[in-house]
């Protein structure tokens, strides 16, 4: 099971309630807000960290009775492949972070898992055919010549799941988005289509992704080696 916990920045640019969430995430993660220099860059590093701080304290709360409104967890971390950051005190929690235009996600598992979100917008075909591998290609095509306005949702779909594919393994964009292709398999829940991703080899395995379409505008995928069978959407409010 994975749980998608969804944030928007927008109740971030009333200074008090950036203060107040500050106050609710660790030092690590306050550094690091500190260090943008663009103030949306900083909402979304404050969101990020407050959905991790949120999805742990619900893990051990469940665990160990922890309250919800308890003081910050001083998280730590630590780096695998890549720089893919992991919870030093709960290598049990598998987590990954994305953020597009006003949104962000923060993902948490029981194993490894990537997520990415994605503001839709139009672009060129020249763009897929250089990026995704010739099977994403002709399934994009065909989508294209049936309904172009499906066809552009499609290609988001596409590179959203690639990128959360890119962020299960760790290895970065030096994995290449045209090393692996895209199967949709089913329907899973309301607003959730599933499928694989097969991979070249070693170094690209296969892998199962989930699409969530509960966002309007917006593409967001989770990606993890096992197959997923169910995804907890948590939409949360900053206030």
């Amino acid at each position: 099971m994975v749980t998608i916990y969804i944030g928007d920045i927008s109740p971030l640019s009333d200074k008090a309630v950036f203060a107040a969430c500050y106050d609710r995430i660790d030092a690590v993660r306050q550094k690091k807000v500190r260090q943008y220099k663009q103030e949306a860059d900083r909402r979304r590093s404050l969101l990020a960290g407050c959905l991790l701080q949120t999805a742990v304290k619900e893990i051990k709360s469940e665990e160990s009775g922890l309250p919800p409104k308890a003081a910050p967890l001083p998280l730590s971390y630590t780096y695998g492949t890549g720089q893919k950051p992991y919870l030093a005190d709960y290598p049990e929690i598998f987590f990954n972070l994305s953020h597009s235009g006003n949104y962000v996600v923060c993902a948490v598992a029981e194993e490894e898992t990537g997520v990415d979100i994605q503001s839709r917008r139009k672009v060129k075909a020249s763009v897929a055919e250089r990026f995704f591998s010739p099977e994403d290609n002709a399934l994009l095509k065909q989508c294209c010549a049936a309904d172009k306005e499906e066809g552009e949702k499609l290609f988001c779909d596409i590179w959203s799941v690639k990128e959360a594919y890119i962020k299960l393994s760790g290895r970065g964009l030096s994995q290449g988005m045209n090393t692996s292709a895209l199967m949709f398999t089913d329907e899973g829940k309301q607003g959730q289509r599933r499928g694989i991703v097969r991979g070249s080899g070693k170094e690209s395995p296969n892998a199962f992704f989930s699409l969530y379409d509960g966002i309007k505008n917006y593409s967001l995928a989770v990606c993890c080696y096992s197959e997923i069978t169910d995804i907890i959407i948590k939409e949360t409010v900053i206030v």
